[in-house]
């Protein structure tokens, strides 16, 4: 589903919610969105996804940072940053 998204849409997006209210965003290129085992199909995860993104959301993960970030209006830029280098590393593969 990533592969649809237009950055600049996806940016939009981010930015009008983190001034509403911070949240977790896991929804980039990473180990866990990348591997197909970990979803039924392109928007249902399955519960083992679930729980490691209640884990992250708790302060109780042993994931790995890049599976997902903390966002607010403080961390947009380095955030924003962030999406469009990944979004414009994958699009190259």
């Amino acid at each position: 589903m990533l592969d649809g998204i237009d950055i600049d849409d996806y940016e939009l997006f981010i930015r009008q919610l983190a001034n509403i209210t911070g949240f977790y965003n896991f929804m980039y290129y990473n180990k866990l969105t990348e591997d197909d085992c970990n979803y039924y199909e392109t928007s249902h995860y399955r519960p083992h996804v679930g729980s490691l993104i209640v884990q992250a959301i708790s302060g109780k993960s042993s994931q790995p940072s890049e599976t997902f970030q903390y966002v607010s209006t403080s961390s947009m830029t380095s955030h924003v940053k962030f999406l469009r280098s990944n979004f414009l590393r994958e699009t190259v593969h």
